[in-house]
Formats: C-alpha cells, structure tokens, sequence
C-alpha cells in the first residue's frame, strides 16, 4: 500500500526525532526506550485500525461513506504516524547502539541492500518489492533453502518461450561454474573473457549476461572488461550495484570476520579493525598483480565506524566491555614459536629422568596414552639413547599467587552502584558542584592481600599462605621485617593432610628486599615440606631419615617471573631446594 501524497493535518514531514532533554548517557537510554515502547503502542493502535479498515471494506453492509471514512483517517492518521514511528525507532536505535551511531546506520542500510538484492524476484509481477521484503520478515526462509520469492510466477508458456530463446543461444557455449557457486566476481569473469577468442568474446558475454552469472548490464561488462585489458586496476570483489563501490565488500567483511575468530581470545579495538581493513585491501590488490601504494594507512574514521559496526554485526562476533591488557612484550611471548620452543627444552630436560629400566606399570600408562602425547617422551628416549621415564605428577608443583583486596564490612551497595538518580538541576551545576553520594561502607579503607598457591600434578594444594603487606615499622614494632603467625587449622586438608595442618599468615613491612626474604621463607618452611610429604605419602619415602633422594624421586617445581621468586629460588641461602 503506498504512502498518502496529498496534504494532511499530520504530515509525513511532521514526523521528528523524540526529544531527549537529559544530559547524562543512562538517563538518555531510559527516555530512548521510553519512545520505543510508546511507538509500539501506537503501531498496535495503527494494527487495530487497519483491522477495522479491512473488516469494513470486506462487510457487503458497510456503506460508501463509512468506507470512505476509514480510508480517509487511513491516509490523514495512520500512514503518518506509522512514518513518525519508523522514524522514531530508527532515532532510538541510532543513540542506543554501542558503537558510533551514524556508523551503524550505515552499516544496517549496506545489509538492507544486500538482503533486497537476495531477497526481491524483480521478475515476480505478483508482489512488488515491498510485499517481497514484508513476506521474507513475517517468514524467513530456512538455512540452506532459498527464499519464496526467489520462485518465479510465469506462465508456463512464457518459461518454455524463455528456455527455448536460451537454448538457441547457449547451443555452443559451455560457461564453467562461478568460484562461489552463484556469480562471477570481476577479476574472475574478466580472466574468463580473456581467454576467450575475440570473435566468440561478444556471445560469450550475452550467454552470460543472460545466465545471470554477473551482477551489472552487458556496457557496464563491456567496460569492466576493457579497463582490465588496458592494465587498470580491477579488485576481484563482488557486484554492488549502482554507485561508488564500497571499501571493502560482502566477502570482505567475512574474510576479515574469518581471521578475527583466528586469533582465539583476542578483543579487537578500532586500531585493530583498522589494520585488519587495511591488510586485506593490500591483500587484494597484491591478487590482482598490483602493488598496494595507494592504500592509506589510517582509514577515515567515518569509513572505520562502518565497518566496525558492520563487524559488529556479524553472527560470528560479540561485543565485550572488559578485556584484561597485555603488554607487547606478554603477547609475543605467549605467541612466540621460539617461546614455546624453549618451554619444550626445559620441560624435556627437567621432566624426564635416566632408569636402569622403564617401571612395568608406567609403560603400561605410556602405551595407553595416544601418540601425539607420548611423543616427547619418545623424542627424549631416543635422543639420550638410554630408558627415561617421566617424573611422578606428585612431585610436580606449580606455585602462583593472587591478589584480593581485604576490607571489613559488605559490599551491600554495591547493586547499587549500577545507576543514580540525581536532579536535573544538580546536571546543570555539576561544574560547580560535583554530584555526589554517601559512602557508609568501609570498602575503602581495607588492605591488598596476597595469596600465594602450590598445586602438585594429583591436585594437592600446600598449605595456605596469607600475606598483608604495606604495614610500617610504628604498625609492626620490631626489627625484622616481617612476622609470621601459625595458625593451626587455616588449611582446609592441604590437598595431603588433615583440616588441622598450619596455614601462615605473613605481616610485612613496606622494605627494600622484602618480597625476596617472603620467598625464602616460603620455599623453607611451606614448599619444600610439601614436596617431601608427597614423597612420603605417595611413594613411601622419608628424607627426615637423612637418606639421600633417589634419581626416581626428582622434584621439579615451577613459578611465574617475578623477580623476588627469582632471587630467592637463586639464594645460596636455600640449598635446601637442591637436595630436594
């Protein structure tokens, strides 16, 4: 049905974005959706009346006038208020979107397009354009299936007439299938006419033309084709229509989709979507033998805000408001090869131990263990030319601490926090005087606590180690630098022992040096007792008898780079750690 031409109390032109008089972002999303909830109770009004409208055309009792008259609130009412409420919803969507909004816009009316030339059968004389769109909504065609209206309603004498036009065209001309199946991209139908000899070239581009395996007319072919001949630059993109083509097309965008779910765990900003475009351009003039000089380094930002909101979209991607930062420095080391050629140097020449002969039961486990797992073992085996065996997971710790921030009360205004109210004068003097709230809690007056864990390969845990650092020589009145409390039960089993082992708790002083002596009484007092009572739980070995440890029951123990773990696994103060 189309939209009413002649002059109305409440034209199409009167239809306006929804006010907003708020300042702040949260108080603006609340009046946004407030007008989208309006406008869809004015489209169920809009519903009601065209219920009524169709009930009254259709009733033989109504009368002329009566039809007259809902045809007349139809075009003065109802079309302009239903023009006001898409205006409306694509205002609200605008503000509401988290990325640039305009940027959005422009993406979501780059994807109409694409769906339109999908969706709309310009063949079908049935159903015009709009009903096709509107049938596709209401019903949306299944995965894999084509949609409805691709299907074509001719006669059938006007399809046999088609088919045999064809037939006497296509007699001689065999075209090989398009790369993805549906079309020809440019660079590829201009690499088929070249091959092409120059007397067939013209029926070769009609049998096309009319096999719809190209996306524009036969001048526009014709033209293409000649500035491929005449060594311009032809990108092998896809068909976009009429209009300046885009920066980077459909495929583009899912080629670039594609390398973004590559890099598994990785948050992508505007620089990075920058980059990727950026590559891909040159990746494609590289393809079309060209070297890739005129590609700019920094998009515009307008064209950046598109694709991002177009990326944005895609099913493939999801957007995430916190990310933890990684230096440079952290992300080439995780994604080094020769990083993780060296971790493999150190785990095959300090996991793996020479036995006179390989224990019965650990080659039992080997052989049940696919290849791709016993292969270093494999590997360290054939290199040393003598029987190795891996080292009991028992005797494999890894030691890592966390941090938590310790304060006495709750966090009960914490749900809170999400959002405020304020006065809307207390906006308008929020330079002067700062909006504020009362903070009764005490979580800003609390203290940084460090946890320090031990884990071995069975899933023992040490016992517990509480650090609370930062106190100063008036809050710890002695010349150490730190103190330790034993507190007998603050273990919970400790993985190995009973709920009555002694868990640490650790006061330090704001000193130089410090971190290093916590260490080295961490390594004395909690983890070289852990591993010697592994010995003696798991393999029956006590080194309190003062025996020597076996080759066989080599301890590895594994902790992250700090410095201060380094400096004190490095203490000759600790020779402890090398006899165990």
């Amino acid at each position: 049905m189309s939209k009413a031409t002649n002059p109305s109390p409440v034209s199409a032109s009167a239809s306006v974005s929804p006010t907003i008089t708020a300042s702040t972002v949260g108080t603006n999303a609340v009046q946004y959706v407030q007008e989208l909830h309006k406008a869809s109770y004015r489209l169920r009004d809009a519903i009601n009346e065209l219920n009524s409208l169709i009930d009254n055309v259709t009733d033989d009792s109504s009368s002329k006038a009566s039809i007259k008259r809902n045809v007349c609130d139809f075009k003065r009412c109802i079309i302009p208020a239903m023009d006001k409420i898409a205006d409306t919803i694509a205002c609200c969507a605008t503000h509401l979107t988290p990325y640039a909004g305009f940027g959005t816009k422009r993406a979501c009316d780059r994807m109409e397009r694409e769906d339109k030339k999908k969706i709309v059968d310009a063949s079908n004389k049935r159903k015009s354009p709009d009903i096709q769109m509107l049938t596709h909504y209401i019903t949306p065609a299944k995965p894999g299936s084509s949609s409805p209206s691709h299907k074509r309603h001719c006669p059938p004498r006007q399809i046999s007439r088609a088919n045999s036009a064809q037939d006497k065209t296509s007699e001689s001309i065999v075209l090989p299938s398009a790369a993805n199946g549906i079309m020809y991209r440019k660079l590829e139908v201009c690499k088929l006419l070249e091959k092409i000899d120059k007397s067939k070239r013209g029926k070769v581009m009609n049998e096309i033309i009319a096999q719809k395996l190209v996306g524009c007319s036969r001048s526009t072919l014709y033209l293409l084709f000649k500035k491929y001949c005449d060594g311009e630059l032809v990108l092998d993109t896809d068909w976009h229509g009429r209009g300046r083509a885009p920066t980077v097309d459909t495929s583009g965008v899912k080629s670039i989709t594609a390398k973004m779910q590559a890099d598994d765990g990785r948050a992508f900003g505007s620089q990075d979507v920058n980059s990727l475009i950026v590559e891909h351009l040159k990746e494609k003039r590289i393809e079309a033998g060209f070297k890739p000089i005129d590609v700019p380094d920094k998009l515009p930002n307008s064209t950046l805000k598109i694709y991002e909101a177009q990326l944005a979209m895609q099913p493939e991607l999801a957007i995430v408001d916190k990310t933890n930062r990684k230096t440079n420095t952290r992300y080439t080391a995780e994604n080094s090869i020769i990083a993780s050629f060296n971790l493999l140097l150190v785990i095959a020449a300090t996991h793996f131990i020479e036995v006179p002969k390989l224990d019965p039961q650990v080659e039992r486990d080997m052989r049940s263990l696919p290849d791709s797992t016993r292969q270093l073992l494999d590997l360290v085996t054939d290199a040393s030319g003598v029987p190795m065996a891996p080292i009991s997971p028992s005797l494999i710790s890894s030691t890592d601490e966390s941090t938590e921030y310790i304060f006495s009360g709750s966090t009960s205004n914490k749900r809170q926090a999400t959002f405020r109210l304020a006065s809307k004068s207390s906006l308008n003097s929020k330079n002067t005087s700062s909006i504020y709230s009362i903070n009764e809690g005490m979580d800003m007056s609390g203290f940084r606590v460090k946890l320090t864990h031990t884990f071995n390969g069975t899933g023992g845990y040490a016992p517990v180690f509480v650090t609370v650092s930062g106190f100063s020589d008036y809050d710890l009145p002695f010349d150490g630098n730190m103190l330790v409390v034993k507190i007998p039960g603050l273990c919970v089993g400790g993985g190995i022992g009973s709920n009555d082992d002694i868990g640490y708790v650790c006061f330090t002083k704001k000193k130089k040096g410090v971190e290093k002596e916590r260490f080295e009484y961490y390594h004395k007092h909690v983890l070289a007792p852990f591993i010697e009572s592994n010995r003696r739980i798991y393999h029956g070995f006590d080194s309190n008898d003062g025996a020597e440890v076996p080759d066989n029951l080599t301890a590895v123990s594994w902790f992250d780079g700090d410095m201060s773990q380094v400096k004190a696994a490095a203490s000759e103060r600790i020779t402890h750690l090398a006899r165990n």
